[in-house]
């Protein structure tokens, strides 16, 4: 019944939103489109059969906005068009709205301005790029962090270390010293996209991540649970996979056959660029990674990259680490195409008959100019086909 407290939330925002039909709302969330994170805001969207996902609305309670909710739902849709394999975001938004700056803060890009009913929509994308790359190391308090941030890199750090001056889309433990109180009430704080849980080394550990990952994945776009020991996770909670990749800090002993049957989207985490790729050929459905090697190689003045052997140039310690940082991202954005395999099961009702019709262009077009047009109406123009409960 999560439509019904989308529905109290959208109307307290109706010169925004305008009429949010409650209906659409029903369908939105039986087709699992429809994320509610309790009385605090909501998004609902529509992921369309090509590689787009649209959003139709989205909004936070008054009480709970500038504290990240806005953000976190947006980075529970990405992780949720991951794993639906879809490559893009889309909305439009009214020219005169704050949110504007909302989406772009958040990376999405100005494509186009539309004529709406009665103001104009701008249109706004964001491009889901494979694998998603975070440096990890100081969670943006010095020029390292600047340089990867302008290099579209997500920032992160660990929950133990000195709270970061900016937003952060990934979050750590300290696996050796994990404190439970300490790392749930950073990732509260900055709800960021990825978060870890405590490292799952032993049976007692598999009943804590039980016990608490609803709580943790509350607030953030997926949780990364990292499987130290091969146990079945009878978990139903949405999650992703964390493979420790080897390195003098850590690693996992688990066999990489294990972690292909659990057939969920992985995130690796450390080690060299080389080691990553290694994992990323070897292993299914790897769609994220994060380190901090390119930074510890620059302080003895060498460069890094995927393909290629390790090379001292004279270019000083942030310039190696900037080019680092580059060659990572232009092999990847060139050479690999990473994504996930295993595909997201798509909620069956018992009851329901599907109706197909045809739509005239004209037909077509005026609906697309309507303004605030009913969610309902919007799913029909896009998929042509409307799943009628009974």
């Amino acid at each position: 019944m999560q439509y019904l407290v989308a529905k109290q939330i959208a109307d307290k925002f109706k010169q925004e939103l305008g009429f949010v039909n409650r209906t659409s709302l029903k369908v939105q969330e039986d087709k699992e489109e429809l994320i509610v994170l309790d009385d605090i805001g909501f998004i609902s969207f529509h992921l369309r059969r090509d590689n787009r996902a649209t959003i139709y609305n989205l909004a936070v309670n008054k009480d709970y906005q500038k504290q990240g909710y806005g953000r976190l739902l947006i980075y529970k849709l990405i992780c949720l068009c991951i794993e639906n394999n879809k490559r893009y975001i889309q909305c439009k938004c009214p020219e005169d709205l704050v949110a504007n700056s909302f989406y772009e803060h958040l990376e999405f890009k100005l494509i186009d301005v539309e004529q709406g009913k009665k103001r104009k929509l701008n249109v706004w994308r964001y491009e889901i790029k494979l694998p998603l790359l975070f440096y990890c190391a100081d969670g943006g308090r010095n020029k390292f962090s600047s340089i990867a941030k302008q290099l579209n890199y997500q920032l992160g750090f660990k929950s133990n270390e000195s709270n970061p001056n900016n937003s952060v889309a990934f979050i750590d433990n300290d696996w050796k010293k994990y404190n439970h109180n300490k790392h749930l009430e950073t990732i509260k704080k900055y709800k960021p996209m990825l978060a870890t849980i405590k490292d799952l080394e032993t049976v007692e550990d598999y009943q804590y991540i039980k016990d608490n990952i609803a709580e943790f994945s509350k607030y953030c776009g997926r949780l990364l649970i990292i499987p130290k020991l091969e146990i079945d996770l009878d978990i139903t909670e949405d999650f992703w996979i964390a493979f420790s990749v080897p390195s003098r800090y850590g690693k996992t002993t688990v066999s990489n056959e294990y972690f292909k049957q659990l057939n969920k989207p992985i995130h690796l985490l450390g080690g060299s660029p080389k080691k990553q790729y290694k994992y990323a050929n070897e292993l299914n459905n790897v769609v994220s990674l994060d380190g901090n090697y390119m930074m510890l190689s620059s302080k003895y003045g060498s460069i890094c990259s995927v393909d290629k052997s390790e090379y001292k140039d004279n270019l000083g310690m942030y310039n190696s680490f900037e080019q680092s940082l580059i060659n990572i991202k232009q092999f990847y954005d060139n050479s690999l195409d990473l994504k996930y395999k295993g595909g997201r099961p798509k909620a069956v009702n018992s009851r329901s008959y599907t109706v197909s019709f045809k739509c005239t262009k004209n037909v077509h077009d005026y609906l697309n100019s309507l303004d605030n047009t009913s969610n309902y109406i919007n799913n029909i123009v896009e998929e042509l086909l409307l799943t009628v409960k009974t």
